[in-house]
């Protein structure tokens, strides 16, 4: 008699599986990292990744919390989204 392999079965190794390789390739990226924003598009160009970054970001944050970027010289309003450093 040949071992029958159900629909359901199937489905259930394959979720457990799949569940376990996200688990174990799941990694904080949280702490100090170099960043320098890039406005005029040459970072590449520029082979910028081959350098030390001249900034520094905390993550989880944002460039607004980090202060990076030039200040939004508009005021907020209610109108919609507020960013100080767009």
């Amino acid at each position: 008699m040949k071992p029958r392999l159900s629909i359901g079965s199937l489905a259930t190794g394959l979720l457990f599986l799949s569940a376990n390789l996200a688990a174990a390739e799941t990694r904080s990226i949280a702490g100090q990292w170099r960043v320098q924003l890039d406005p005029g598009r040459v970072g590449e160009v520029e082979r910028w990744f081959d350098r030390d970054l001249t900034g520094t970001i905390t993550l989880p944050g944002s460039t607004d919390e980090a202060r990076l970027g030039k200040p939004n010289p508009a005021r907020p309003t209610l109108d919609g989204l507020y960013r100080l450093f767009p």
